[in-house]
C-alpha cells in the first residue's frame, strides 16, 4: 500500500471518472474463466480507478516496481491505493514481497481460501452473528 494522501478520496476519484474508465465487463468475465481453470490472466486486472490512481507518483512507483520484478497481473484494490498481484504460489508471493524496495509502502502477503473454506467461514460468521444477536435479546428478522 503506497503512502499517498488523496483529499476527499471517494469524491475525487468518482468525480474524475470518464467514459473511457468503463468497459463492457468482458475482461472480467474472461479473467474469472481463467482463474476457474487455474490459469492466471496474462493482462492487467481491470479496475475503473486505475487510470487516475496511476497519476499519483507513489502509486505509479509501487505499480512499476511490481511490474519491473516480473509480477504478472497487477491492479489496485477497489479505489486504492493498495495494489495487488496474483501469483501461483505462496513462495512466489513471499519472494516478491522481499524483492520490493522498502519505500514502496506497506507490503502484506496473503493467501486466498478455497471456495469450500470460504463458504464454511461465511456460514460460521452467520452463526456467530445470530448468537451475538440472541445474547443481546434481538431476533433476526
Amino acid at each position: 500500500t503506497p503512502r499517498v494522501e488523496i483529499p476527499s478520496k471517494t469524491a475525487t476519484l468518482y468525480g474524475g471518472l470518464g467514459e473511457s474508465d468503463f468497459a463492457d465487463g468482458s475482461a472480467i468475465r474472461d479473467m474469472v474463466e481463467h482463474l476457474r481453470a487455474g490459469i492466471l490472466p496474462s493482462t492487467t486486472i481491470p479496475n475503473t480507478f486505475i487510470r487516475q490512481l496511476l497519476g499519483y507518483p507513489s502509486i505509479r512507483y509501487a505499480y512499476d516496481c511490481l511490474r519491473r520484478i516480473g509480477v504478472g497481473p497487477v491492479s489496485v484494490s477497489g479505489a486504492g491505493p493498495s495494489l495487488y498481484a496474483l501469483v501461483t504460489s505462496w513462495r512466489e508471493a513471499v519472494e516478491i514481497a522481499f524483492r520490493l524496495p522498502g519505500d514502496v509502502g506497506a507490503t502484506t502477503t496473503v493467501r486466498t481460501l478455497p471456495a469450500a473454506v470460504s463458504d464454511q467461514s461465511a456460514a460460521e460468521a452467520a452463526g456467530v452473528r445470530r448468537m451475538a444477536l440472541a445474547l443481546r435479546g434481538v431476533s433476526e428478522s
